[in-house]
């Protein structure tokens, strides 16, 4: 291996170690948001916060007024405990347990699931391109496969959400791997 940017490279290492080719060669490993703090979106946390504050409001004021009435806001509040939790700490965990890596062939995103581990792969001389994006200092987000366009029922084109199996979120030495990605791109 001849890169790492995370200093637990050799945990990271054996974790992609059980999806590589017996002939290939691991280039480089991180993990996203490794020395930039993860921040959710201001609007998805004040978002969830009210949605558990009103479902908690409403559940005890209709509890009080009608007994049993109130129970139909359980739902609502479980949902709400849910929406925070996920957008908050939830997004952490999930990021602190993605692996990215780079062969002299893929590009492997390494993700833990509920039933064990999912590995996204994007072979290098299949990939068109590459985008480099918010870059800040020494860290930015490499992305892999373009973003998803769909267009809703009024004809607006709307962009999908980023998904963490399409780019390299947040990873150090981010000018490092796109060169290194960049010059395996196209080859056979």
């Amino acid at each position: 291996m001849r890169y790492t940017t995370d200093p637990n490279y050799k945990d990271l290492s054996l974790t992609v170690r059980s999806f590589l080719h017996s002939d290939e060669e691991l280039l480089w490993t991180g993990r996203p948001y490794a020395t930039q703090p993860y921040r959710s979106s201001v609007f998805l946390v004040l978002f969830s916060i009210f949605w558990l504050v009103f479902s908690i409001f409403w559940t005890v004021g209709a509890t009080a007024a009608g007994g049993a009435f109130g129970l139909f806001g359980v739902p609502f509040m479980i949902i709400g405990c849910y929406l925070v939790y996920s957008v908050t700490v939830g997004q952490r965990k999930t990021l602190s347990e993605t692996v990215y890596a780079v062969t002299d062939r893929r590009a492997l995103i390494i993700t833990k699931g509920k039933n064990g581990l999912n590995c996204c792969e994007y072979v290098l001389s299949n990939l068109t391109g590459i985008s480099l994006e918010n870059v800040k200092e020494n860290s930015g987000t490499i992305r892999l496969a373009p973003h998803q366009v769909y267009y809703d029922h009024r004809g607006n084109r709307r962009n999908t959400a980023p998904d963490l199996t399409t780019a390299f979120l947040m990873i150090d030495n981010v000018h490092m791997v796109y060169n290194l990605i960049s010059e395996q791109l196209g080859r056979d």
